[in-house]
């Protein structure tokens, strides 16, 4: 299976840039604020966020900086919402806006973790930020959102509405006991919530994204995450058709509505070749079945299909 999906990108997939280039400073990063002067020396990188199910939503800018030195790094996210939506009690009928920012813990080529929460066997920690006085953060690891396990770590986050916009930030540390990125690349994913009227709210997310502390333009893990399928939209539709439609109506469960927006390629291709690889929801079957015997053309049009499956209007 992973000669199949090797073949298929060197032979088949080109390259588009999207790395958060990350800036190294020589700021205590401990202090450092959503408001700080010091975000102004780091490059802002444009990220698009894709509602997770709801088709009618729009997708979403986010702005993103890096900041990192040898103990600590920083993210600070910034996004439009005119509206300020505070948690008022810490229960589960009440909500509020906020953030997640997720870290892959294994980096091995190939075997990243699914986006939402990850997947058996492919770990991820997760720092959730939600506006209760900037104070309801929460730290966990998870191979699947049935595996929840919470952590203490030595980090911290807040949040600040300017205006029109939110501003997030989270304060880690670069290595500890549960991960550790100090690679010249990482990868990171970003969620953001909007809440209204006492709702959970619309959750939007990004793909896997590389983090690069001057990595070389052939790091591995950054071509892995940046590769993009070019085949026939048109066909790979077609196929989809004949082969996923039975169980998949892209607007209902199992929802492909935006899978485009926030699964890489590689994730793509092996969901297609071995579906058992990378389950959601921390079931240990996947009830698709493989089609690892479709010819890699065939394979390459659908995963170049779904890559359109995604909102293109954006606040």
């Amino acid at each position: 299976m992973k000669k199949i999906i090797f073949t298929i990108l060197i032979t088949y997939i080109s390259l588009q840039a999207l790395t958060i280039e990350a800036r190294k400073s020589k700021t205590d990063l401990s202090k450092i604020t959503p408001i700080s002067r010091e975000w102004m020396t780091a490059k802002v990188s444009e990220l698009i966020l894709y509602p997770e199910t709801n088709s009618t939503a729009k997708a979403k800018k986010a702005g993103v900086r890096v900041l990192y030195n040898e103990k600590n790094i920083a993210f600070l996210i910034e996004w439009h919402d005119k509206t300020k939506s505070v948690q008022k009690e810490l229960n589960g009928t009440n909500y509020a806006d906020g953030f997640t920012i997720q870290f892959a813990s294994n980096l091995e080529i190939g075997k990243l973790p699914y986006i939402k929460m990850g997947s058996k066997d492919r770990e991820v920690l997760v720092h959730k930020q939600r506006f209760y006085k900037s104070k309801n953060k929460k730290t966990f690891i998870a191979e699947g959102s049935k595996s929840i396990k919470n952590i203490e770590i030595n980090s911290t986050s807040s949040m600040e509405h300017l205006g029109k916009n939110w501003r997030g930030t989270l304060i880690r540390p670069i290595k500890d006991n549960y991960i550790n990125l100090s690679s010249d690349a990482i990868a990171v994913s970003f969620v953001i919530w909007h809440s209204e009227n006492d709702n959970e709210g619309l959750k939007l997310l990004s793909s896997w994204v590389g983090v690069s502390k001057d990595a070389k333009e052939d790091n591995a893990l950054l071509a892995t995450l940046n590769a993009k399928a070019e085949g026939d939209i048109k066909r790979g539709k077609e196929l989809a058709k004949k082969y996923c439609a039975s169980c998949h109506n892209y607007k209902t469960t199992p929802n492909l509505t935006n899978i485009g927006g926030y699964a890489s390629t590689v994730y793509l291709i092996e969901s297609i070749v071995k579906p058992n690889a990378v389950v959601a929801d921390g079931k240990n079957i996947s009830s698709m079945p493989s089609f690892n015997y479709l010819p890699t053309k065939d394979i390459l049009d659908i995963v170049t299909f779904f890559q359109t499956l995604k909102e293109t209007s954006k606040d």
